[in-house]
């Protein structure tokens, strides 16, 4: 198993239990503390990085990185995601938990 399977797995887990959000619904989502954790792709553009990252950084959002847009993408099943962010506690916990598995270190700020 790569080390990446686990959180992509989990990300699609998320993406059929409906608890991800996405596109234009993630900015406020942050603002309002809907979302627990924010998967961000590392080739994601840098006004939208630093948009996300700094709304996270504000709000105390754990972000996790490391990822590609095209794995990120697949792995919810849709086309050219660059950011997500998981809206349960339960689901989030799994990601980040897969995140740390596979060496990751959480940013939350």
């Amino acid at each position: 198993m790569s080390n990446n399977t686990k959180l992509l797995n989990s990300l699609g887990l998320c993406k059929r239990a409906g608890k991800l959000v996405h596109g234009d619904e993630l900015i406020p989502a942050i603002q309002k503390r809907n979302v627990t954790v924010v998967v961000v792709a590392d080739d994601a553009s840098d006004r939208t990085r630093k948009q996300i990252l700094d709304k996270c950084a504000f709000y105390k959002i754990t972000v996790v990185t490391g990822l590609k847009r095209d794995e990120l993408s697949q792995a919810i099943g849709t086309m050219n995601r660059v950011a997500v962010g998981v809206s349960d506690t339960g689901l989030g916990n799994l990601v980040k938990k897969a995140h740390t598995e596979r060496g990751g270190v959480d940013s939350d700020e």
